[in-house]
C-alpha cells in the first residue's frame, strides 16, 4: 500500500508547481492580450489612413476632371498686343490646372498637384480674390491652401493623354485624360489613376479674342 501512495504522489503536482504553472499562464495570457490589442491598433490605423487616402484620390479624380478651360491673358506693354492662353501646366511630378470642383470651397480655384520628397500636395487658391488679378492667374501665400494627399511614396509620375498620344508634359492646352501612377512600399506593383477631362469649354478662346477689341477702352 505504502508503495501504490507513493506512486500516486509521484504523479501528482504540488502547490508550488501549480502556483508556478498559474503564473506562467497568466504571463503568456497578459502578452497575448496586448498583443492582439496593439495589432486591433494599428490595423486600425492603418484602415484609417487607407480610408482617408482612398477618399483623397477620389476627391483627386473629381478636381482635375472638372479641369476648367481657363483662358488667361499675358501683360503686354501694348493693348494691342494682348494674347490669351489656356491656363494648364504639366510635368511628370507636378500639374498646375484651374477646377471648378476644389477641394475646399467652390467656385474657380487654381490648383497645384505637388510630388516631392515621398509627399503628395495639393495646394488651392481661388482664382477671384482682391490678391490678384483673375486674368493672370496666381497662388499668393495668403490665400492658398495646402491639403496632404499621399505620404511614403516610393514612386510617383504624370502622364498626359491627347488623341491618342502619351506625353511627360503639356503646356497651355488640356489633355484629353490624365494618368497617375504610384507605388509604396508594401505594394507589390504600382497603381494607376486615370482621370479623363469631363468637358474643354473651346469655344470660350474664340469669344474672348472676339471681345477683345470691346475691351481695350476699359
Amino acid at each position: 500500500m505504502s508503495k501504490v501512495r507513493e506512486k500516486i504522489k509521484a504523479k501528482g503536482f504540488t502547490l508550488v508547481e501549480l502556483l508556478v504553472s498559474l503564473a506562467i499562464f497568466s504571463v503568456l495570457m497578459t502578452t497575448a492580450a496586448y498583443t492582439l490589442r496593439m495589432a486591433s491598433t494599428l490595423l486600425h490605423k492603418t484602415d484609417k489612413r487607407f480610408a482617408q487616402e482612398t477618399r483623397n484620390l477620389s476627391r483627386l479624380r473629381d478636381s482635375i476632371g472638372s479641369s476648367y478651360h481657363f483662358v488667361g491673358e499675358r501683360r503686354a506693354m501694348a493693348l494691342a498686343g494682348r494674347e490669351y492662353y489656356f491656363h494648364f501646366y504639366g510635368g511628370e511630378n507636378e500639374l498646375e490646372y484651374i477646377t471648378s470642383r476644389p477641394f475646399a470651397g467652390a467656385g474657380l480655384t487654381l490648383s497645384r498637384l505637388r510630388y516631392q520628397d515621398g509627399v503628395l500636395l495639393l495646394e488651392e487658391s481661388p482664382i477671384y480674390s482682391l490678391e490678384h488679378d483673375f486674368k493672370q492667374p496666381a497662388m499668393p501665400s495668403s490665400t492658398h491652401k495646402s491639403q496632404l494627399l499621399m505620404k511614403d511614396l516610393e514612386t510617383f509620375r504624370i502622364e498626359y493623354i491627347s488623341d491618342g498620344v502619351r506625353t511627360a508634359s503639356v503646356k497651355e492646352g488640356l489633355p484629353n485624360s490624365v494618368r497617375i501612377s504610384y507605388k509604396k512600399p508594401n505594394m507589390p506593383e504600382a497603381r494607376e489613376l486615370f482621370v479623363a477631362i469631363k468637358s474643354n469649354f473651346s469655344d470660350k478662346k474664340d469669344l474672348m479674342e472676339q471681345q477683345a477689341p470691346l475691351l481695350r477702352g476699359l
